[in-house]
Order: structure tokens, then C-alpha cells, then sequence
């Protein structure tokens, strides 16, 4: 899902980026999944 560029999971700038709203969860995860690479600019996405 995220290795889509310009997906909902994969923005490729800052203002893509702060179109994202992070919310969480406290609730056990589990998913099967493989390492991410890259800068996912993290810090402009929006936290609820």
C-alpha cells in the first residue's frame, strides 16, 4: 500500500505530507509487512 507514490500512505513532499492525519490507536497491532525506506516526512503530517 505504501510504496505508491503520491498514495495515501506514500506522500513524496512536505505539503502532500501535511495532508495526513496520524491518528492513534491503543490497541495491539499485528501485520505482516517488510522494512520502509526513505523520508516520509513524518513531521509535517497532522496528529489528532
Amino acid at each position: 500500500m505504501y510504496s505508491e507514490p503520491h498514495g495515501a500512505s506514500f506522500p513524496m513532499d512536505e505539503h502532500a505530507a501535511s495532508l495526513i492525519v496520524l491518528h492513534e490507536f491503543a490497541e495491539p497491532f499485528g501485520g505482516n509487512g517488510s522494512a520502509a525506506y526513505g523520508d516520509h516526512h513524518f513531521e509535517y503530517m497532522r496528529r489528532d
